[in-house]
């Protein structure tokens, strides 16, 4: 009897031993299961990802050095840069254009911004009862592409998301200055500037997403802040490279007080920097009242020529042009372009072969900070305004 006994005992032992096992396996596979990222942990995540990717791994968050607050993104978790998943306000995000690859990111927004966009430009819509305007300012870092072209920027069809639609009233409006579209810049440039401003519901402002090139990216201040980012490097001069580039172009401009040949439609020109005002505010307005003020922090610059008109094609006159931009930072800088120079201005004279005119530009501006490195860029050729 008692063996029997014994024999059961050992059995029942056994049965125990096996299911302990059991749950000692199943309990230590839930352990080990990976935990969805928090809100906050998403915000402090990857700073620079293309379309293509999901939120970056671990590693990637290493690389780039931050502290990763998860062992692994969720296999659910939603694409970056999506409506359900807006690219956080002040990360940049990688934009591939046609080759031109950027990280952009949103640097400051105004809601409730009606009073700004009428300050902007007075013919700008009003907002229907109900609605106001909210600005967004842009900064794009072009870091790689085409070095013989410039980039034009565009407004990347911005609207907004809100309210599970997108809001892009009004299609005409004029963004404040300095404004993102409409500048050529090349690689190595780093652009900030305005979008048009665009009207929605002014109870919808909060918690709206900007989508911009159609990617979305988050207006509202991270939970979060933003951590240190990855950087791509901005392409620098190459000392060599301008050294064996022609003269005239962008790399190795005309020296100031040399003269250059300029062909317009096989018509010759002989072109001369003959003088060079900087922070010429003050003679700007004396020139004309209306001309525009400039932004705060920019300053303009006026440049006088001496053209020389040494070979006509045809017999009717030839009609000097006033289209001049200023190149600095790796950017053409065209603003505004209503500006008058004051007398004797070289545009918008008559003349026949034989001819020479001395005078004025039309104005142009840029950020003070960039006046002593600009050059001219008129009739396809870039000219040193500095020894």
């Amino acid at each position: 009897m008692l063996r029997r006994i014994g024999i059961g005992c050992a059995g029942l032992i056994g049965l125990v031993l096996v299911i302990s096992i059991i749950s000692a396996i199943a309990g230590g596979n839930k352990t080990a299961s990976t935990p969805s990222p928090t809100a906050a942990s998403q915000a402090a995540q990857p700073t620079s990802v293309t379309p293509a990717q999901q939120t970056p791994t671990t590693a990637a968050i290493a690389a780039a050095g931050l502290t990763p607050t998860t062992v692994a993104p969720s296999p659910t978790q939603v694409q970056m840069g999506t409506k359900e998943n807006p690219v956080p306000r002040g990360v940049y995000y990688l934009v591939d254009d046609h080759g031109a690859q950027f990280q952009i990111r949103v640097v400051d927004v105004v809601k409730n911004a009606s009073a700004q966009v009428k300050k902007a430009n007075s013919f700008n819509e009003t907002p229907p009862t109900g609605n106001d305007y909210v600005l967004v300012n842009l900064e794009a870092r072009y870091f790689k592409g085409d070095d013989s072209r410039p980039y034009h920027t565009t407004n990347g069809d911005n609207r907004f998301f809100a309210q599970s639609r997108l809001w892009g009233a009004p299609v005409i409006s004029i963004p404040p200055e300095p404004a993102f579209e409409g500048n050529d810049i090349f690689p190595g440039a780093d652009l900030t500037g305005w979008l048009p401003g665009k009207y929605l519901p002014a109870a919808a402002a909060n918690g709206a997403a900007l989508q911009f090139m159609g990617v979305y990216f988050g207006l509202d201040t991270p939970s979060a802040a933003v951590t240190d980012q990855k950087l791509e490097p901005l392409p620098t001069a190459d000392p060599a490279k301008s050294a064996s580039a022609p003269v005239g172009s962008r790399l190795n401009p005309v020296p100031l007080g040399t003269s250059a040949t300029i062909t317009d439609n096989g018509q010759k020109l002989q072109v001369t920097v003959k003088d060079v005002a900087l922070d010429a505010n003050a003679k700007v307005k004396a020139a004309n009242m209306f001309n525009p003020d400039p932004p705060t922090g920019y300053g303009y610059v006026m440049v006088s020529l001496s053209l020389t008109y040494s070979q006509a094609s045809g017999t009717d006159p030839y009609k000097t042009s006033g289209d001049i931009r200023l190149y600095a930072a790796n950017r053409l800088w065209g603003a505004p372009a209503t500006a008058i120079g004051p007398d004797p201005q070289v545009d918008g004279q008559d003349i026949f072969q034989g001819a020479k005119v001395d005078g004025w530009l039309p104005p142009r501006y840029l950020p003070t900070t960039l006046e002593k490195s600009a050059a001219l860029f008129y009739g396809g050729t870039y000219f040193a305004l500095h020894k």
